[in-house]
């Protein structure tokens, strides 16, 4: 029995590997050129206007918008987060980094969350091939790509949601 839970637990680690890559792979789809992202999607243009706006007011040493920009009701830690991991590219004049580094942020918080939904698992279950599919089922599930593959802010909810459960239950495990 224990071989086959091994196994089982492979596969699903396996596949959960090789969505990552596919993901990945994806990203990069349309991510040449700023005029091109109008043929991926209208929300990846718009929000790269907005974030190219923030990289010049930090090119010019404002710091405000990086602080307090909420465009499209996204919150100040989602353009935070993309501004400034995106800024040493824009300052450096790659393009593509600039338009595709967003699109592996979300893949990133997205699997992180994978990760935070595989121990609130092991919260609940010492065995290892439910954990291993749980993770496995929210990684299959369509709307998971859909987040990972877009510069909006799913991926990163999906992740602050999963980590806050995860350490509410740890919490309330240790108060017992």
């Amino acid at each position: 029995m224990k071989l086959l839970d091994r196994t089982f637990s492979f596969f699903c680690a396996t596949i959960i590997l090789i969505s990552f890559a596919i993901l990945s792979n994806q990203n990069l789809i349309l991510s040449d050129d700023f005029n091109l992202l109008i043929l991926r999607e209208v929300d990846d243009y718009a929000f790269q206007i907005v974030l190219r706006n923030i990289h010049s007011d930090l090119e010019n040493f404002k710091f405000v918008k990086l602080i307090t920009s909420s465009n499209y009701g996204y919150g100040a830690i989602f353009w935070f987060i993309n501004s400034l991991t995106t800024f040493p590219f824009y300052l450096a004049g790659f393009d593509n980094v600039v338009i595709a580094l967003p699109r592996y942020i979300s893949q990133i918080f997205g699997f992180l969350a994978v990760f935070f939904v595989y121990k609130i698992s092991t919260q609940f279950t010492s065995k290892k091939i439910i954990s291993y599919s749980v993770a496995t089922i929210l990684v299959l599930q369509p709307i998971f790509a859909y987040a990972c593959l877009r510069f909006h802010s799913h991926s990163q909810v999906l992740f602050f949601s999963t980590a806050s459960f995860y350490f509410l239950v740890l919490s309330s495990q240790q108060e017992n």
